[in-house]
């Protein structure tokens, strides 16, 4: 090839040789911040994973006691009537209060678990704040029931919400874009019902989500 042809085949080999290097850097590039970014998000999944499981776990360690205390709210003797006969027993050994004093301690149990979540120093404050959604054996029988199964429906949707996370990362979802999803459906003998819908009936009628979905599937 010779003359002009010779000059625009240069030409076109040149345009090629820097298409290709320009190609071939662009790629690099690409590859580098997909690496980059792939790596950012397993950390994060992580981080989070970390997070909830860490959370689930301290949930079902807790559920042992409030499966306890739920018992013993239907056993022992509450409000004034429960104090008043632990007070007696002092002065009356042969007064049972087993009940009444397992379930006062196991109370306590609960608050002090509550208050360990809080950050820095603590005073009788923050614990009187935390025995008011844990109870107290000088509470009404329906009270302190209710605040149990309140912790217990707490339990119930940080195990439910780990799940969820485990189910979005294997569609390979960004974790900073997960939130929990109220509205997944719960199938049961009588229909399916979302989480929202389990929540507010289990709070109406002071159960625990277990307790809901069993009669659901009644």
């Amino acid at each position: 090839v010779e003359g002009d042809a010779r000059v625009a085949a240069l030409r076109a080999s040149q345009q090629f040789t820097e298409d290709a290097a320009r190609a071939d850097s662009n790629l690099q590039v690409s590859t580098a911040l997909r690496k980059e970014t792939a790596g950012k998000t397993v950390a994060r999944t992580s981080e989070i994973k970390k997070e909830l499981s860490t959370r689930n776990r301290d949930s079902k360690r807790l559920s042992v006691r409030l499966n306890r205390a739920s018992t013993l709210i239907n056993q022992a003797d509450q409000g004034i009537k429960g104090d008043i006969k632990v007070k007696l027993s002092r002065l009356f050994p042969d007064i049972d209060v087993t009940n009444e004093a397992a379930l006062e301690q196991v109370l306590k149990e609960l608050a002090v678990g509550q208050l360990q979540q809080f950050k820095g120093p603590t005073t009788d404050f923050e614990f009187g704040i935390v025995e008011q959604s844990t109870g107290t054996l000088g509470d009404s029988r329906t009270a302190n029931r209710s605040r149990v199964n309140a912790l217990r429906r707490a339990a119930w949707f940080n195990e439910r919400e780990l799940t969820q996370f485990i189910e979005f990362e294997k569609t390979g979802g960004d974790p900073d874009t997960f939130g929990f999803d109220f509205n997944e459906q719960i199938k049961t003998k009588k229909g399916s019902f979302s989480l929202q819908d389990l929540q507010d009936t289990a709070v109406q009628n002071n159960l625990t989500i277990e307790q809901t979905i069993k009669r659901l599937d009644q």
